[in-house]
């Protein structure tokens, strides 16, 4: 696993709420907490793994792909199979 990127992990929920258009009242039912507890997620730099993969359920977005893993290039593909850059000549 390489280094996390730095990435302030509340305002990057904060921006896919609002790209889902939800408020942060409905966000909080979904995530079974109260809305005082969602603006302090909001401002949290990092958060446990548990409620990261709650919120990444709620919102269909995978923050710790986006936070923790690279990318896979082109260069960096082992299992050509399997690398969304492989592509079979036929």
């Amino acid at each position: 696993m390489t280094e996390p990127k730095h990435v302030h992990l509340g305002n990057l929920i904060r921006s896919k709420v609002e790209e889902h258009q939800m408020s942060v009242a409905e966000f909080a039912r979904q995530i079974h907490c109260e809305r005082s507890t969602v603006y302090y997620i909001f401002s949290q730099k990092s958060m446990d793994i548990a409620r990261l993969m709650k919120i990444s359920n709620v919102l269909n977005f995978d923050f710790i792909n986006e936070i923790y893993l690279e990318k896979p290039s082109p260069a960096t593909c082992i299992y050509q199979a399997k690398c969304p850059f492989f592509q079979r000549s036929v």
